[in-house]
C-alpha cells in the first residue's frame, strides 16, 4: 500500500507546482463558521463547496468579497467585513498565523448534542492554539489545545485520565492544486447536505487521522477518504484489525445542481491490511466484492446526496443511506437482519432582512451501520460513529437564523425526536432477526424549544450559547415516564494572536 500511495501524493505534489496558493481549512467547528453558514442559508453569499465541508479559507473570503450586499441590512454589512477582518490572510507568500484562546464553559450536561442530553453536567477550562501556515501549493495546520471537558464528554474515548486532558487536532499537511488535493492528517469532515450529519462522512466523532485524495474540476470530481480503524477482539480471543474507506463523485452539471455518489466499506480481519481494490472512487466495493470473489468480511454501504438551487434563494439538499436490503440479492445467503438505510433532506429558505428559514426531517433504521457479522464490521471508531452516532430514530424541526446587530447571531428552534432503542454499539441479537425496521422497543418522544447564539463582544471576546426545554415522554425508554427538562451550555472565549512575519 505505502508503494502506491508515496507516487501518487509525490505525483500530485509536482501537478500542484505551478497552482494557485494553497488555503488552509477553517474547521467546522470554528467560531466564524456559524455565521458563514447563515450567510450562505440567507442568500448572501454563494456556498463555496456544495455538499462538502470543511471550507478552505481563501474560497470562504473569495465568497465573502463577491457578496453583494446592497439590499443587507447594515447589521449583515458589518458582518461580512468582520468576518473578512478575520479571515483574510495576511498579503504575500509565505503566510503564517498563531491564533491563541482561552476559554470557560459550562453546561447541566455533557454531550455536544444537546437533543440527546446525558450526565449532570460541568464546568470546565480550555486553551489553546491554532497554527497554520500557506506556501506554493503546500498548505499546513496544526491546533493543539487541553479541555477539562474532554474528562466529561461520553462521546470522546481518548485518555481521560490525564488533568486535564489534551488534544492536537486540525492537524494535517494539504498540496493542493487546480485539479486535485493530496491531505493527510486529521480533521473534521462532512459529505452531504450541509448541517446535517453525513450519512457515511460527518464531523461527530473527533477528528482522526485519515488520507484523502481529490482530483477532478469544479464540473465533477472524485474523493476518497481512507484510515485504519480500532482493533477489536472476538469472541475466541483473536485481535481482529478494521480498516475504512470512504469515496464518493461529486458532479455539478448545471451552477443550480449538485449531486454526487458515495460508496463506503469497512473491511476487517485478523491477517487484514490495506487494500487498495476499496479505494477506488471510481468503482462500487460490493461488485468488487463479487468480482474477487471475497468471504463476508466486509460490509459496503452506498449513499446518494442531491442539492438543488431554485429561485428566489431557495435550496433544497437531501440524501439516501442503503446498506443493505433485507433478504438481499443472494438468494443463497440471505440478509438476516432487517433492511437498513437512512434518509433525510432540508429546506433553506431565505426571507427578508437577512433572514434565513431552516425546515428539516431525517430517520435511521434500527440496525443500520451494522452487519450480521457482529460489531467488529460496525461502522464506528471506539464506539462512536464515523457517520451519524444514532440509529433508530426519526427527527423533524425547524430553525430561524438572523443576524439582528453587527455580529451577533440568534437561531431559535422547535424540532421533535422520536428515538427507539436500537444501538449499533450492541452486538446483534440471534439471527435471523424479526424486528421492526425501525423503532425497536419503547420510543422515546422528545419535543425541544431551543435557542443558539453566537456573538462577537469587543472584537476578541465570543459568546456561545445553546439553551432549550425539552418535553420529553417515555423517558429513557421507560413507559409512561414523562419530565420537561432544561439544557443550556455557555462558553465564553477570549482570542488573541494572528498573522505571524517570519523570515523568508
Amino acid at each position: 500500500m505505502r508503494a502506491m500511495i508515496l507516487p501518487l501524493l509525490a505525483a500530485l505534489a509536482a501537478v500542484s507546482l505551478h497552482a494557485q496558493q494553497a488555503s488552509p481549512y477553517i474547521p467546522v467547528d470554528d467560531e466564524t463558521m456559524p455565521y458563514v453558514e447563515h450567510l450562505i442559508r440567507a442568500g448572501v453569499i454563494a456556498d463555496p463547496d456544495p455538499l462538502t465541508r470543511p471550507l478552505r479559507r481563501g474560497d470562504v473570503v473569495a465568497a465573502l468579497q463577491a457578496a453583494d450586499t446592497t439590499g443587507a441590512t447594515a447589521a449583515v454589512r458589518a458582518t461580512v467585513r468582520a468576518l473578512l477582518a478575520r479571515l483574510v490572510p495576511a498579503s504575500g507568500s509565505p503566510s503564517y498565523r498563531a491564533d491563541l484562546y482561552l476559554q470557560a464553559a459550562a453546561a447541566n450536561q455533557d454531550r455536544r448534542d444537546p437533543l440527546r442530553p446525558v450526565g449532570d453536567g460541568y464546568v470546565a477550562g480550555r486553551g489553546g492554539m491554532r497554527l497554520s501556515a500557506a506556501f506554493g501549493p503546500v498548505a499546513l495546520s496544526s491546533h493543539a489545545y487541553i479541555d477539562q471537558y474532554l474528562q466529561f464528554d461520553p462521546d470522546y474515548t481518548g485518555n481521560k485520565s490525564k488533568n486535564p486532558p489534551g488534544r492536537l487536532t486540525d492537524a494535517y499537511i494539504s498540496v493542493q492544486g487546480k485539479y486535485g488535493e493530496a491531505f493527510l492528517g486529521a480533521l473534521n469532515r462532512n459529505w452531504g447536505p450541509t448541517g446535517l450529519d453525513g450519512f457515511l462522512t460527518s464531523p461527530y466523532a473527533y477528528s482522526y487521522d485519515h488520507l484523502m485524495l481529490r482530483a477532478g474540476t469544479r464540473a465533477v470530481r472524485a474523493e476518497v477518504l481512507t484510515t485504519q480503524l480500532d482493533d477489536m477482539t472476538d469472541t475466541a480471543g483473536v485481535v481482529i484489525h478494521r480498516y475504512w474507506a470512504s469515496a464518493r463523485v461529486l458532479m455539478r452539471p448545471w451552477k443550480w445542481m449538485v449531486a454526487s455518489v458515495d460508496n463506503a466499506t469497512l473491511w476487517y480481519g485478523p491477517t487484514r491490511t490495506f487494500e487498495p481494490r476499496f479505494l477506488n472512487p471510481l468503482k462500487l466495493s460490493f461488485i468488487t466484492v463479487n468480482d474477487d470473489n471475497l468471504s463476508d468480511s466486509q460490509n459496503s454501504l452506498l449513499n446518494g446526496s442531491l442539492r438543488l438551487a431554485l429561485p428566489r434563494g431557495i435550496v433544497l439538499q437531501g440524501s439516501l443511506l442503503v446498506d443493505a436490503i433485507s433478504g438481499g440479492i443472494d438468494a443463497h445467503a440471505p440478509d438476516p437482519l432487517p433492511t437498513r438505510g437512512a434518509i433525510d433532506g432540508v429546506a433553506d429558505i431565505p426571507v427578508a432582512h437577512g433572514m434565513a428559514v431552516r425546515v428539516w426531517t431525517g430517520a435511521v433504521s434500527a440496525y443500520a451501520y451494522r452487519a450480521p457479522s457482529g460489531p467488529q464490521n460496525t461502522v464506528m471508531l471506539r464506539g462512536v460513529g464515523l457517520g451519524e452516532n444514532f440509529a433508530d430514530y426519526w427527527e423533524t424541526g425547524v430553525t430561524v437564523s438572523l443576524v439582528p446587530w453587527p455580529f451577533i447571531l440568534l437561531r431559535p428552534e422547535l424540532v421533535f425526536l422520536k428515538q427507539g432503542e436500537g444501538d449499533f454499539r450492541l452486538p446483534n441479537p440471534p439471527l435471523p432477526v424479526a424486528g421492526p425496521v425501525i423503532f425497536e422497543g419503547v420510543i422515546e418522544r422528545t419535543l425541544r424549544l431551543g435557542l443558539a447564539g453566537e456573538a462577537s463582544i469587543l472584537r476578541r471576546l465570543d459568546l456561545d450559547l445553546n439553551a432549550g426545554v425539552h418535553r420529553i415522554e417515555n423517558a429513557e425508554h421507560q413507559t409512561g415516564v414523562s419530565r420537561t427538562r432544561f439544557v443550556g451550555r455557555v462558553a465564553l472565549t477570549y482570542r488573541f494572536g494572528g498573522a505571524v512575519r517570519l523570515p523568508e
